[in-house]
């Protein structure tokens, strides 16, 4: 077992002394959407590999809320949350591309709707107020706009007084290996055994968020943005 996921384990004559910390089984949700969304799938590959138990979630069950009644944590890859200004956060054409609840079976009923600033976000914004963790990747990272968060995209231009993405000619990574340095002291990578330690994180045209003004953030993560690099692929930028 140990092998197959990946864990070191050790035999101790006694119970380890000094500081501890009490683990509980994660209750972890998924979101997907009617149709599925491919990065979904990915997460959903990822968790089953390494055992974490979890949720598929859709639109309909997170607008009921009581959401952390539920869950401790909620998952959002690229693709389920874009930018403000759409009739829906996870695309204006959601709601026309899904069928009519009529011609689709009852058991897959549930899974249609879309997330909307009228109704989903305010209960996810009311779950992590109460403590759950919002995990979010790639272009669902936007949910920051709807909970009025103090963040900026470091990649927009502001284009005839909106602001706007900058084009690829101008920032361009579309699939790379990016290194940094971690602090493994933070219980998020304790596993780690240095100190500080290097780890590759995947980056496809995800927008960067500068993170000076956030520093317990960098404390406990990381160093600051000058220590990344690419370590496989390639990446231009003209800003």
């Amino acid at each position: 077992m140990t092998t197959q996921l990946g864990i070191n384990a050790f035999a101790v004559a006694k119970r380890p002394e000094g500081d501890a910390l009490q683990l509980h089984l994660e209750r972890i949700a998924l979101y997907d959407q009617y149709g599925g969304l491919m990065p979904s799938g990915w997460f959903r590959w990822l968790l089953e590999q390494f055992e974490f138990p979890s949720t598929v979630v859709y639109p309909q069950t997170l607008d009921v809320g009581d959401l952390k009644k539920k869950y401790d944590d909620i998952l959002f890859s690229d693709g389920a949350i874009t930018a403000q200004g759409r009739d829906s956060l996870a695309g204006s054409s959601l709601a026309s591309r899904q069928p009519k609840p009529e011609t689709i079976p009852a058991e897959s009923l549930p899974w249609l709707g879309a997330i909307t600033t009228e109704k989903t976000i305010p209960q996810l914004q009311k779950f992590v107020e109460e403590g759950g963790t919002l995990l979010a990747i790639g272009s669902s990272t936007s949910i920051y706009e709807s909970f009025h968060l103090p963040l900026v995209n470091a990649v927009t231009e502001i284009v005839k007084g909106k602001t706007v993405n900058v084009s690829p000619e101008k920032f361009y990574i579309p699939g790379s290996l990016m290194r940094t340095r971690v602090n493994t002291e933070s219980p998020v990578r304790m596993a780690c055994q240095q100190r500080w330690t290097y780890s590759s994180i995947e980056v496809q045209r995800s927008g960067p968020i500068p993170m000076r003004r956030f520093t317990e953030c960098r404390r406990e993560l990381g160093t600051p943005a000058e220590t990344f690099w690419i370590a496989d692929g390639h990446g231009d930028s003209n800003i």
